[in-house]
């Protein structure tokens, strides 16, 4: 075993017996890059092969654990995320509403029991 297989059997060793398995997961991930991280999780299942952590681990959304790994290597959690904040920081905000809810004579949902069997929220 080398590099990933040799991470991924000490997490798997680790997470023997644990309650918190992302805990571990995160903590494992330390350190890794992007590639690393991406391919720990399929090592991960590898080393953990016949254990009761196996089926914990294989129980969760795989997209959801990818996650955790990411973040725990420092990385955002979801690949391609990395410029988002600044993109949409960037844009100019529009009302959702025109004319804007507080300026209009209506209101977007009757509440003055003009529909009877609307329920009011």
């Amino acid at each position: 075993m080398t590099g990933l297989a040799d991470r991924a059997a000490a997490i798997a060793q680790a997470m023997t017996g644990q309650r918190d398995l992302y805990a571990v997961l995160r903590a494992g991930s330390v350190g890794l890059d992007a590639a690393g991280a991406g391919d720990l999780l399929t090592a991960l299942h590898i080393a953990l092969s016949g254990q009761p952590e196996a089926g914990r681990l294989a129980a969760v959304d795989q997209a959801f654990l990818c996650a955790v790994i990411r973040a725990g290597a420092g990385l955002y959690p979801v690949a391609g995320a990395e410029g988002l904040a600044d993109r949409l920081g960037g844009l100019t905000v529009h009302p959702v509403f025109l004319p804007e809810i507080v300026a209009s004579p209506h209101t977007a949902l009757p509440t003055r029991g003009e529909r009877p069997n609307m329920p009011a929220f």
